[in-house]
């Protein structure tokens, strides 16, 4: 029994300092993204990602818009496959709000979208209302992400409300997390004045263990 407590209580410290590690290296994600200016490319219709985190059974950000189209989104992206040698994404779930206190979940398969929320036989996805968010300019939602390798499911959460769970790994799918922003159609923003500017920071992380 007294082996016992003591396996515990050493593991519990690995843990905490762990924890302590992975924090400290993610804080260097933690600053504004701003969408890039209209003179040296166009930015239009694209979405943008931080680097790549690395592989985690949880992470929590927390998200800010500053600027920027209403409905252009930002949040997650995250259980894809490995990117190819230029780092382009075939595959992925992506996990969202905006600033009118909307939501949208949806995988990618390289071809189609799959609405998470309420399927459909469109092969997009769409925004859904809830009252977790918090809308507007300048207001903080948190975004976390849980993945249970048991079940190969993800679930996900907003403000510490569960939104989804039972969401199925992708195929040959990774535990790798990138945060993300949309940019608006060139009808939608007010480039260069307006740019996009959303403000991230990563709350809470667990490694992915193999084990």
């Amino acid at each position: 029994a007294a082996e016992d407590a003591a396996k515990k209580k050493a593991d519990e410290e690995k843990a905490k300092q762990d924890k302590a590690t992975v924090l400290d290296e993610l804080d260097k994600f933690s600053e504004d993204w701003t969408a890039p200016a209209q003179e040296v490319l166009d930015p239009y219709g694209y979405f943008y990602t931080s680097p790549e985190y690395g592989q985690f059974d949880l992470i929590e950000g927390e998200f800010t818009k500053k600027s920027g189209y209403n409905k252009s989104a930002y949040g997650f992206v995250f259980g894809y496959s490995q990117p190819d040698a230029k780092g382009y994404l075939k595959d992925y779930i992506r996990f969202e709000i905006n600033t009118d206190g909307e939501y949208a979940l949806y995988t990618w398969d390289g071809k189609n979208y799959k609405d998470l929320v309420e399927d459909n036989n469109k092969g997009t996805a769409y925004f859904y209302e809830d009252s977790s968010i918090k809308s507007g300019y300048n207001t903080k939602n948190k975004l976390k992400i849980q993945a249970d390798d048991e079940t190969k499911t993800y679930s996900v959460y907003i403000n510490d409300k569960l939104i989804k769970d039972n969401i199925p790994y992708l195929k040959n799918g990774t535990h790798g997390v990138m945060g993300f922003f949309s940019v608006g159609k060139k009808n939608q923003e007010n480039m260069p004045d307006t740019p996009v500017v959303v403000s991230y920071k990563i709350t809470d992380a667990v490694l992915h263990s193999a084990d």
